[in-house]
């Protein structure tokens, strides 16, 4: 089995010589293994978008480095796995990938793919989740030195400043049903349970789901949305809001949007489900 090896150096901090050794690994289980490593934004996009010769891709990075393969392999992707190496690590946390770095080689050469659900907001691809709106707000203003040095801190610290500054609350949605929702602070669109790490936002979104779950949140002011933010993180989350199931929604307004925890731009997107086209290796 030939395997093609995307690796980003950059992804997460001490990971000195860990792609080297995941290598040599896959190599021990049998596997014909390629190594590329990206050098800059969107390279792994790139990388992943020629798979001729190779049987399946395996990915070392975080979130964002799989959400760039991901886009890069669609709309014909292969067997994909998965070594985390990311500041959250949310796909590994969601599917419970083995934690020792043998054992996650040895599952990306002999596991069996399944089928996993896509997200697609207008013309990207994503895992995980879809936010519009202060996450969105917090994500793009990430100061990337500080990431280098904090991991999630940095995170914590943007969404400080979102928090203070409290922008407008103009992001709306309407349900594949027709049902709308004006004046939100917040609309994360769930593929997964978890959201920024360990932290349970969606109960009963998964990745092997037709469908997604969608997190809205009215309009809240400082204190109020503080103390969700709190319980978020406590994991006994405080829902002023709806959680809804659909497949498809349209999300207007003034506002940002992310993608599996990256900047994607303006909020306004027809976002949809792609059921069972990501043949992803989990145990």
């Amino acid at each position: 089995m030939r395997l093609k090896f995307i690796a980003n150096p950059a992804a997460g901090s001490h990971q000195a010589g860990i792609i080297e050794r995941a290598a040599e690994y896959m190599r021990r289980q049998g596997a014909g293994v390629e190594v590329f490593l990206t050098e800059y934004a969107g390279h792994a996009a790139e990388l992943a978008a020629d798979m001729a010769g190779f049987e399946r891709l395996v990915v070392a990075g975080g979130d964002g480095t799989i959400n760039e393969v991901i886009n890069g392999m669609m709309p014909e992707p292969r067997p994909m796995a998965v070594i985390p190496l990311g500041t959250a690590n949310v796909l590994a946390l969601e599917c419970a990938l083995p934690r020792a770095l043998a054992a996650q080689c040895a599952l990306a050469v002999t596991g069996k793919p399944r089928l996993a659900t896509l997200g697609r907001a207008g013309g990207r691809y994503f895992l995980l989740m879809a936010g519009a709106g202060m996450d969105a707000a917090a994500v793009e203003g990430v100061n990337l030195s500080l990431k280098k040095i904090t991991g999630k801190g940095a995170y914590f610290y943007s969404a400080f400043k979102v928090w203070l500054r409290q922008p407008a609350r103009e992001i709306c949605c309407r349900m594949g049903d027709g049902t709308m929702f004006s004046h939100l602070s917040q609309v994360v669109v769930c593929n997964s349970r978890l959201y920024g790490g360990p932290f349970c936002l969606a109960p009963a979104a998964s990745i092997f789901s037709p469908q997604f779950e969608i997190v809205i949140l009215p309009s809240m002011g400082r204190f109020p949305l503080l103390l969700w933010f709190l319980s978020l993180l406590r994991g006994r989350i405080r829902l002023p809001g709806r959680i809804l199931t659909t497949a498809a929604l349209t999300v207007s307004g003034r506002g940002r949007l992310q993608l599996d925890g990256e900047a994607a731009g303006d909020a306004a997107m027809e976002i949809k489900a792609c059921p069972a086209v990501l043949p992803l290796i989990v145990p």
